[in-house]
């Protein structure tokens, strides 16, 4: 089997493999040199928001995403469950709907992975709004309630 090259792994442009606005946006090329503004345009609008809801690129996510107001709302309930609500920024729709780039995810108490809860959301008030509903949903019943079938 002369001739024959080794069965070596291909190598992929980064570019080829997640589109043009994933790759990084460092050039070698001296041509490349102070073309920013051309390189900030190839980011694919659209799957970036800001705390509104206005397409943003990916740096200016970046900044936004550092910030501590991200944290929208964060307790722990009596029975130990985690609710977290938090601004994503990044559209987690998957192109079934408008963007959704705000996430309540509610974490078990020690171990119950079974318990992980999960709604996303357009809007900063939806956003709020859910994460009453999510811990109204998973705090624990008072004792005298338990086993009691309302009528």
């Amino acid at each position: 089997m002369s001739g024959n090259k080794p069965n070596t792994p291909k190598k992929h442009n980064l570019a080829d493999l997640y589109g043009p606005g994933r790759a990084s946006r460092r050039s070698n090329d001296p041509s490349q040199k102070g073309r920013a503004s051309d390189q900030r345009e190839a980011v694919k609008m659209g799957e970036y928001y800001d705390m509104q809801g206005n397409p943003i690129d990916m740096q200016e996510w970046v900044v936004l995403f550092g910030k501590k107001e991200r944290i929208i709302k964060q307790e722990t309930l009596p029975n130990g469950k985690f609710v977290s609500t938090v601004y994503l920024g990044l559209d987690h729709s998957f192109g079934m709907g408008g963007p959704l780039i705000f996430e309540t995810m509610v974490f078990p108490n020690k171990g119950s992975w079974n318990d992980i809860d999960m709604e996303r959301y357009a809007t900063l008030e939806e956003a709020k709004e859910g994460h009453k509903r999510m811990v109204e949903k998973h705090k624990p019943l008072p004792p005298e309630s338990k086993g009691k079938v309302e009528k």
